[in-house]
């Protein structure tokens, strides 16, 4: 079972839990985390979180968007990926990400890839695969176009 909980200040730690005995399997250590969903293998969980790292200085005075983090459950590791400006559609999407999780899959079938929208400019935007069993990995776009949704096929 994968939780958070939301303060005032925003985003919590991402926890997942054994059903069963509800001992703490694997945590994020220092994101916030907004929204996560859980991989179709059930190994993992990618989560938006805050793009300049909790603790970290950052001279700018505003956000620089999000970042995707993909927590590895059998390991208890994270890893952050490339920030991003969400589309109007992925931030509303992320927002209800609860209610969408079951619906709208951001990941690809074999558990490899997340899609999303990205606002590259006021007037530019871009619907783009991160590969995520890499760690270095950066997302690349594949269309124009404000949010994207994988197919539960293979």
């Amino acid at each position: 079972i994968a939780y958070s909980s939301v303060s005032e200040q925003g985003g919590d730690l991402l926890y997942v839990i054994d059903a069963i005995t509800g001992d703490i399997v694997a945590q994020t250590v220092a994101d916030p985390v907004f929204a996560y969903f859980w991989s179709p293998d059930s190994t993992s969980l990618a989560y938006v979180t805050t793009a300049t790292p909790q603790g970290s200085f950052s001279a700018k005075q505003q956000t620089s968007g999000l970042a995707w983090g993909i927590l590895d459950v059998a390991n208890n590791e994270t890893r952050r990926y490339a920030n991003f400006i969400p589309t109007q559609p992925m931030i509303y999407m992320l927002n209800f990400f609860n209610q969408f999780a079951q619906s709208h899959s951001i990941w690809s079938p074999d558990s490899t890839h997340i899609v999303f929208g990205e606002q590259i400019s006021p007037d530019e935007s871009a619907v783009n695969i991160l590969d995520v069993t890499r760690s270095n990995s950066t997302p690349f776009a594949i269309a124009d176009g404000v949010i994207g949704i994988w197919s539960y096929d293979e």
